[in-house]
């Protein structure tokens, strides 16, 4: 989804990571928190707007299962729950492109709690999962559905305290699979990496 805006002579006279820092910039504004690939100077390699907690009323059903997953998996009930949910279109005329990346972020989650909860090592998915998943990959321009690294960790967290930095002890997992302080820990940690990685992305441009 790179757009590119520079003609010729602008595009020569700019370093390649620049231009990758422009694109990252573009997306972001115009989808309002980015979509899959974020970089600033500023917030490193996370969404320069905190990540949405939410999404249109037309897809809560996402946001309600997302919320229940650790539940879901402690009590064994996710297979039957993913099975129960509608089938919701992730098309452009029905869910808008800011809505993409919490959208991937959930359903990645779902697919990964569903097929760890079955027997079966590679078990046919419902199709209230498998069709909007494909949908949106196509969307992020992915090569196959898959939870990417943005999915897990770069657009996975929400802030304590809104004016506070983005570090570990001011930060929750917005779609936690397990609702434990080791799995808080262990992904966001890596969050706040990414997230004080500016200096180093504005440092390679310099370079």
């Amino acid at each position: 989804m790179v757009r590119r805006v520079e003609n010729d002579q602008q595009v020569n006279r700019r370093s390649g990571a620049a231009l990758a820092l422009a694109d990252a910039l573009a997306l972001q504004a115009e989808f309002g928190h980015g979509t899959d690939l974020f970089c600033s100077t500023e917030h490193g390699f996370v969404p320069i707007d905190e990540p949405l907690h939410a999404l249109p009323g037309s897809h809560a059903a996402w946001d309600q299962i997302a919320a229940e997953l650790p539940t879901l998996l402690r009590d064994q009930s996710m297979l039957r729950a993913a099975r129960a949910l509608p089938i919701l279109s992730a098309s452009a005329q029905e869910l808008d492109s800011r809505y993409l990346c919490r959208a991937a972020s959930i359903l990645g989650h779902l697919v990964h709690a569903y097929v760890r909860s079955h027997a079966e090592p590679y078990p046919e998915l419902p199709a209230a999962l498998s069709a909007p998943w494909k949908t949106l990959s196509a969307r992020l321009d992915r090569p196959a559905p898959f939870l990417s690294a943005a999915d897990f960790v770069g657009y996975n967290w929400s802030l304590r305290d809104p004016n506070g930095q983005r570090t570990l002890e001011n930060m929750d997992v917005l779609i936690p699979t397990l609702g434990s302080d080791a799995e808080r820990v262990s992904m966001l940690t890596v969050t706040e990496i990414l997230a004080q990685s500016g200096p180093l992305i504005a440092a390679v441009i310099d370079c």
